[in-house]
């Protein structure tokens, strides 16, 4: 009888750090999201459907040499963000995509834009 409580004790509490770490990442992508959407130039934002909530946040590293995304060489290699905003203008020239900083949330790269 003991050990079946300790299981339910144990079960919970791994269920509350699992919602915990869902709900801090749910919120640190919200924050990116929103800051990278104020940096926006006015046409971006105009041309991005849907608003700052509607984005979506992926890690990755750029390489040297790539020839999708332009940054700021001090990047290469390093782990970056790429957030993208799904544009009106997507067939013609593509999303609206940016490379952001994840420790300052500083926009430091895009896409090239066709």
């Amino acid at each position: 009888m003991k050990k079946r409580k300790y299981f339910l004790i144990i079960g919970i509490l791994f269920l509350c750090m699992i919602f915990g770490i869902i709900c801090y990442k749910q919120a640190i992508t919200e924050k990116v999201l929103k800051q990278t959407w104020e940096q926006l130039s006015k046409s971006e934002r105009y041309e991005a459907v849907g608003s700052w909530t509607d984005g979506k946040v992926e890690k990755i590293i750029i390489q040297e040499g790539n020839t999708r995304y332009f940054v700021e060489e001090s990047y290469y290699g390093e782990p970056v963000l790429l957030v993208t905003f799904t544009s009106s203008r997507r067939e013609v020239i593509g999303d609206v995509e940016k490379i952001v900083d994840a420790a300052s949330g500083r926009i430091v790269g895009g896409s090239f834009r066709d």
